[in-house]
């Protein structure tokens, strides 16, 4: 291996990554976020599909149809938790996964300093 092949390699699969993680950190959040009000939007047509059958009727305090309502307030609730949990996740795994590139960026550049120096010294 020289170091040709190294720089070369280097060279392109760099920008790679780099375009990469910052597609990920641009799109994931409005993806997540799009997700989030899609879901929103299906419970708010449940309930107005409900209001409008007549099975949905909070104000005169009818136990059934509260608990349904509760129970889709719940489910809501629990899906924007797990969204903010998934959003986390991939907001820690983007920063390991920069942290993983560094360091290998720092390997490859060592091993073309190594080389250039074995290269210097054959020469000389």
């Amino acid at each position: 291996m020289n170091i040709g092949d190294l720089t070369g390699l280097f060279a392109v699969m760099m920008p790679v990554f780099i375009v990469g993680i910052i597609v990920t950190a641009i799109f994931l959040p409005k993806f997540l976020e799009t997700r989030y009000q899609y879901r929103q939007r299906l419970l708010e047509l449940e309930v107005e599909k409900r209001r409008l059958d007549g099975s949905y009727r909070s104000l005169t305090g009818d136990a059934k149809t509260d608990g349904e309502a509760r129970n889709l307030l719940q489910a809501l609730q629990k899906e924007l938790s797990e969204l903010r949990s998934t959003s986390t996740e991939y907001d820690m795994s983007i920063h390991v996964n920069m942290e993983e590139m560094r360091e290998r960026i720092r390997h490859l550049e060592q091993q073309v300093l190594q080389l250039q120096s074995e290269q210097r010294q054959q020469v000389q």
